[in-house]
């Protein structure tokens, strides 16, 4: 292997191991204004404001759960959604503002809106919980693994920790066109490398229990290769991406193939280079195609 690449692969391995922990996708949310008015005992307006607030919480609740899930499926399951969701309103907020608070002093009443953000992810898991169906996203949350050949041999001790440039480039480009997505670094965090591996090696339960987990919609797992070849002109990098949207259930969707190649004064800028241009060119494919299939796979649910 040529020792410029060699340097390559330890510079990003060791980089990669030293990044935190962290979440590794931005956690969907909603953000609602809700309101409430309450009676003041005893003109104690502080003991007021906390009732407003957690009225507030839960009519921000409601009507976010009312958005999530089928009226037909959720009027016979009103008084589930009242004991096992409603009831827990607060477990379910990100945070609040004020937007106004009204005194009435001579009916004694105390009126407050606020402005609530409510964590999307946590509610529909509850929902499902509670044996009710939401909605499809009107963008699917897509869980991103990608193997590249510069970064070692792909095994369960190691695999979560390396560097992955394309996954990392597709990762932020659909972050950026509003998608929520999942990468190694959350897999990492919930300590499911073993699981990742199998999934990457396309074993169907391994792919259906990461994709549970997650709750990913949609599962994008490929495999980057750079060659390097030492020519008269400098070294010519080549970079080739193959990469399949896989449903939940582990079912192929469809299969992408694009690469990438130039000639350049190091291997280092080449293979930077070359896998960042492959990336973004199966992005643009992919995203054409990711909104369509999404839209036949809801369209088949909602039938």
């Amino acid at each position: 292997m040529h020792k410029a690449l060699i340097k390559f692969i330890l510079f990003f391995s060791v980089a990669t191991i030293l990044l935190p922990f962290s979440q590794a996708y931005a956690a969907e949310i909603v953000t609602v204004p809700a309101e409430a008015t309450v009676r003041v005992e005893e003109e104690n307006y502080a003991k007021a404001t906390e009732d407003a607030i957690a009225l507030i919480f839960k009519s921000a609740v409601r009507m976010t759960v009312a958005g999530l899930v089928d009226e037909k499926e959720l009027a016979p399951k009103t008084e589930v959604v009242e004991e096992t969701i409603t009831s827990h309103s607060v477990d379910f907020i990100k945070s609040y503002k004020f937007l106004e608070k009204k005194i009435d002093n001579i009916k004694g009443r105390l009126e407050v809106r606020l402005q609530v953000t409510l964590y999307l992810d946590d509610l529909r898991h509850a929902i499902r919980a509670a044996g009710i169906t939401p909605k499809k996203r009107n963008l699917p949350k897509l869980l991103i693994l990608i193997e590249e050949k510069t970064t070692g041999l792909f095994t369960e001790s190691n695999f979560l920790l390396l560097k992955s440039i394309s996954e990392e480039g597709l990762s932020k480009g659909f972050q950026d066109r509003g998608y929520q997505v999942v990468d190694r670094r959350a897999i990492r965090k919930a300590h499911m490398g073993k699981t990742a591996l199998n999934a990457v090696n396309r074993n169907k339960d391994a792919i259906q229990k990461l994709g549970a987990f997650f709750e990913a919609d949609l599962i994008l797992f490929g495999k980057t290769e750079v060659l390097a070849n030492k020519t008269e002109k400098g070294e010519h990098v080549m970079a080739v991406i193959n990469l399949s949207i896989i449903s939940a259930g582990g079912q192929t969707i469809a299969s992408f193939r694009e690469e990438d190649d130039g000639t350049y004064s190091n291997v280092l800028n080449g293979t930077q280079g070359t896998i960042s241009s492959a990336t973004k060119k199966v992005e643009r494919a992919l995203s054409r195609s990711l909104q369509k299939k999404w839209r036949e796979l809801k369209e088949k649910s909602d039938g």
